[in-house]
């Protein structure tokens, strides 16, 4: 595994020592022992009691994998798909603006 996402498993547990027993109890242990066994031993991170997650100074992979965690295992079932619709809509948006850029226009020539 490389080292940024070691490292953000590094920061996702700091997170999650510091998360109520409760949403901790939603996550399968099976995940909890992923992140535990993947994560960089030696990187420490601090984590600011007085902000909120995404306020954390912590990547970008790191975020990621906190939203994921929270979209498939801490949130509502509504509320999940309300996410994962909204995470489609914003895929297929890319990819339409990626076609749009790299259009091949062809010469229609006549023989």
């Amino acid at each position: 595994m490389k080292q940024i996402y070691r490292n953000a498993l590094s920061e996702v547990n700091a997170i999650l020592i510091n998360s109520n027993q409760n949403i901790i109890n939603m996550i399968p242990d099976k995940f909890l022992d992923f992140v535990k066994n993947n994560m960089n031993q030696a990187y420490e991170i601090q984590i600011d009691l007085e902000k909120g997650i995404l306020e954390q100074s912590i990547s970008n992979e790191a975020k990621s994998i906190v939203a994921l965690i929270y979209r498939d295992y801490i949130c509502s079932a509504d509320e999940r798909q309300v996410l994962i619709k909204k995470e489609l809509v914003e895929k297929l948006n890319k990819e339409k603006m990626k076609n749009e850029k790299y259009k091949i226009n062809w010469n229609k020539r006549t023989l």
